[in-house]
Order: C-alpha cells, then sequence, then structure tokens
C-alpha cells in the first residue's frame, strides 16, 4: 500500500488537510507494514484529545502525533546501503536477477528479480531504471498460464508466489504491472487444492509455507486493486488453522515435525493481513507473535527468510522493539554462511537482509 492509498484511507480526510498535504510530498516509498495501524491509532489518541479541548488544538495534536508516526515507520535512504548497491551492481543485461551467479539456483530467477525489485523500490529512490528493466524482463518470463518459465514444481510455486506478492506490493510498478497480476493471481486460484491449500504438486497434503505466501500474494494483489477472489484466500486461511497448534500458535512444517519459527512467522503475516475480519485467526496471531517476541534458542545462526518472516510478522503486530533486536542481531552475522545459502546463494541472502532493514 503506497501514501496515496493510506491518505485515501484516513477518516475525515478534510479535517487533515496539512497532513495530507504533507504526506502527499514524501516520496512514494512502501511504509511498514505497521503503518497503516500505527497512523490510526495515533489518530484516534488525538481525537479523544480533540473531545475535551478546542478542535483546532485536537487536529494539531493529531497531525503531530501522524506525523510524528510516519516519522517513524517511513524511511527512505539518499545513499543506497552497501547491500542494494550491490543488488544494483548485479543486474543482468536482460533486467533480472541470476542466482546462479552468486551459489544459488537458477529455477528461483524470477522470484528473486522480483524481490530484489521490492528491495530496491523501498530502499533506493535512485533504482527507476534497474526497475523498469527488471519489470519488463518479469513480463517476458510469465508463461501464458500466468506462471513464471523454468524450474521444477517447487521452484515454480515460489516464483508465482512470491513475485505476485512483490510486484502488488511494490508502488512504483503496481499500474503497468496489474496484467501481469492478473494472470498470475489466476494461476494462484486455479492451483489451490481441494482442501484450501497450495502444495509443489497435485495430490499431495499441503504445504504450510507455501500456503502462506500464497494467501499473502492474493491479499496484496487485492489491496492493490487487482480483482483478486476472497473464496480462495478464505479456504487458505482455514487450512492453515487447522495446521497450528491451539494452544500455543505454534507451526511446523509437517504435523509431526517440531514447531519452526519460520513457519509460524509466515503464517502469522497471512492470519494479521488476509484473516482481519476473523476474531479466532486474530486471536491466533495474537498467540504467534507472543512467541516469536521471545529470543530464539537458534540465533547466532543465519537465517535470513526465518528473521525476515520474523520481522514482518512483529512489526504487523506492533512490536518494534523485538523487530529492531532481530535486526540487530542480524547484522552481527553478516559473514556467517546462511542456512538457505544453496537456494539463492548471495543473491538471496543480500535480498532479504535488504527487506529486513
Amino acid at each position: 500500500m503506497n501514501i496515496q492509498q493510506h491518505i485515501e484511507e484516513l477518516p475525515d480526510a478534510e479535517a487533515y488537510q496539512d497532513l495530507v498535504k504533507s504526506l502527499r510530498a514524501l516520496p512514494e516509498q512502501a511504509p511498514s507494514p505497521a503503518f497503516h495501524s500505527e497512523t490510526l491509532a495515533r489518530m484516534k489518541a488525538g481525537q479523544r484529545v480533540a473531545f475535551w479541548r478546542s478542535s483546532w488544538v485536537g487536529i494539531a495534536a493529531s497531525l503531530a502525533l501522524l506525523l510524528s508516526a510516519g516519522a517513524l515507520v517511513l524511511s527512505t535512504r539518499s545513499t543506497p546501503s552497501p547491500d542494494i548497491q550491490w543488488l544494483l551492481t548485479q543486474q543482468e543485461k536482460d533486467g533480472t536477477w541470476n542466482p546462479s551467479r552468486h551459489g544459488g539456483n537458477e529455477q528461483f530467477r524470477p522470484a528473486l528479480t522480483a524481490l530484489s525489485v521490492l528491495a530496491l523500490d523501498r530502499s533506493s529512490p535512485r533504482a527507476s531504471q534497474s526497475i523498469q528493466k527488471a519489470m519488463t524482463a518479469l513480463g517476458r518470463l510469465q508463461t501464458a498460464d500466468g506462471g513464471f518459465a523454468g524450474g521444477d514444481s517447487q521452484a515454480r510455486a515460489y516464483n508465482l508466489a512470491m513475485t505476485t506478492y512483490a510486484l502488488a506490493t511494490c508502488p512504483a510498478v503496481q499500474s503497468q504491472a496489474k496484467p501481469i497480476i492478473q494472470r498470475s493471481v489466476e494461476a494462484i486460484t486455479a492451483s489451490q487444492l481441494a482442501n484450501g491449500s497450495w502444495d509443489y504438486a497435485s495430490t499431495p497434503e499441503g504445504n504450510v509455507a507455501l500456503t502462506s505466501w500464497m494467501v499473502r500474494a492474493l491479499k496484496s494483489a487485492e489491496a492493490s486493486g487487482v480483482e483478486t477472489t476472497g473464496v480462495a484466500q478464505r479456504k487458505g486461511l482455514r487450512w492453515l488453522m487447522r495446521m497450528t497448534a491451539q494452544n500455543d500458535g505454534q507451526v511446523s512444517y509437517k504435523p509431526a515435525m517440531a514447531p519452526s519459527e519460520t513457519v509460524t512467522a509466515l503464517t502469522a503475516i497471512s492470519f494479521i493481513t488476509a484473516g482481519q475480519a476473523f476474531p479466532d485467526i486474530q486471536f491466533c496471531a495474537k498467540q504467534m507473535t507472543e512467541q516469536l517476541s521471545s529470543p530464539s534458542t537458534r540465533e547466532g545462526q543465519r537465517d535470513c527468510y526465518r528473521d525476515y518472516a520474523k520481522i514482518v510478522a512483529l512489526e504487523l503486530a506492533g512490536k518494534r522493539d523485538q523487530a529492531l533486536r532481530i535486526r540487530n542481531e542480524m547484522k552481527t552475522l553478516l559473514n556467517v554462511p546462511d542456512t538457505w545459502r544453496v537456494a539463492g546463494g548471495d543473491l538471496y541472502t543480500t535480498t532479504f537482509t535488504a527487506l529486513c532493514m
């Protein structure tokens, strides 16, 4: 969701003309996931002040609170970070990013190209040319069925989910990417299993991580203005609820396996974003983020995918201090090999690290 969309959701926007002018003056960067909830919470606080003070004082208080909220969760770097500078130099001539050149798997080229676009758009206002080249490349990689070229069934599934999510979340490309997103949404809906989940093949029991990404991608596409279906989202959410432990909200990759912070965090993201209308799902998401708030026994092991999922889930839940703790931990592990390096190599770890910072 970009700044303009946030402005449109503000209640009684005419009363906040100065705020609207200030927000419109900001670069079209993607706010952090907690921006909207923080904004509305602080607005309500300002409205309570206005109840017993004169109206102009109340509005001034609201504006001050809202602008402080915006300053808190929005950041635009005038100088790209080292991770972003590296991404800019590693783009291929055809506009993609190639994992195989950095120790990873070529099959994930579409997903890592889309995630690189999202990282550049959020972090560097100087990257517009790179983003446009990547957009053209992703259009070429999309197949007639809405998926993305190349790879085995696992790679095709993750390419579809991650690319749809990234394009639908990237303000710089949302309008021109709509035809691509619409086709990929149709592919996501068509690949959903009868039990509500998604998996790498047409007959298995379902994959929690992949289902979480698919639900998140559908919700992001819907928020970007692309026509989607709430039925597919609800079926996915119901299946994820069945995979969630009722006593503590933890989730495992498979029922017989130990709980995983990664899939717990990915599921919490889907619950918070796509399950807003369901109190039982929100209660479950609260349990999950409380679990994720505790220091991990596995900290000290570099896992950018896990840490990315935890940071997003915690920020969506308003737990910024806990998210900051994980970011700081990540900074101490930059020279430690990443658990998932085999999937995308240095490109994978650098992109997910850039999305976390």
